[in-house]
């Protein structure tokens, strides 16, 4: 099933260096509607990408060590009105805009698997650990070749029920708070304010 858009953590970690890597969508997760803070509760999407040009080890839930390209992601509100960040990223990407039909519905899932340019800067918390954040997306030159992901893609939508179980432990709490949300009469994904080179 299509995950359409419209116009309108954890233990130890070394986070990602900073600066531009090149990446991989290997993951889009429909996460439901989700509290706001100081703002109202909206529709919200987490997209991840892997980075194979740095690596790091991890153990497993087999309790064994695996190594692979790090991660980092994102959350967005679902929408693509015209000051939605999804909205901005993905046409920085795609490196032009939408069309004024790909914004009466855009199937996201079309990220996946697709590379890109990430800009990663740090910061320092409250609790003093520095954390990595991603703070621009970008197509690649011509010319780059295009890297594959090194981990299975993963999707999830509350239509794939069956694919809960691929999500992290973190993200699939997130899902159930989403969930447990009630239902938002905007929920048709972004009703709410905020040529062959292209990837999708």
């Amino acid at each position: 099933m299509p995950l359409i858009v419209r116009d309108s953590g954890g233990g130890d970690f070394t986070p990602l260096a900073e600066g531009v890597h090149v990446a991989v969508c290997n993951l889009v997760c429909d996460c439901g509607i989700q509290p706001g803070g100081r703002f109202k509760a909206r529709s919200k999407l987490y997209i991840r990408w892997e980075v194979p040009g740095e690596r790091i080890s991890w153990t497993g839930a087999d309790m064994n060590e695996h190594q692979g390209p790090a991660q980092i992601g994102k959350f967005y509100t679902s929408s693509l009105s015209q000051k939605a960040k999804l909205r901005r990223d993905l046409e920085a990407w795609r490196g032009r805009a939408f069309s004024a039909e790909e914004l009466a519905g855009f199937d996201v899932l079309q990220i996946l698997g697709a590379a890109c340019q990430l800009m990663v800067t740090h910061s320092t918390g409250a609790d003093g650990r520095v954390y990595a954040n991603l703070n621009g997306v970008m197509g690649l030159p011509r010319g780059v070749t295009r890297p594959k992901a090194e981990r299975a893609l993963v999707k999830y939508s509350p239509d794939e029920r069956a694919l809960f179980d691929e999500l992290p432990e973190w993200l699939q709490q997130k899902v159930r708070d989403g969930q447990a949300a009630p239902p938002d009469p905007a929920r048709s994904v972004g009703l709410d304010d905020f040529d062959d080179d292209i990837p999708f």
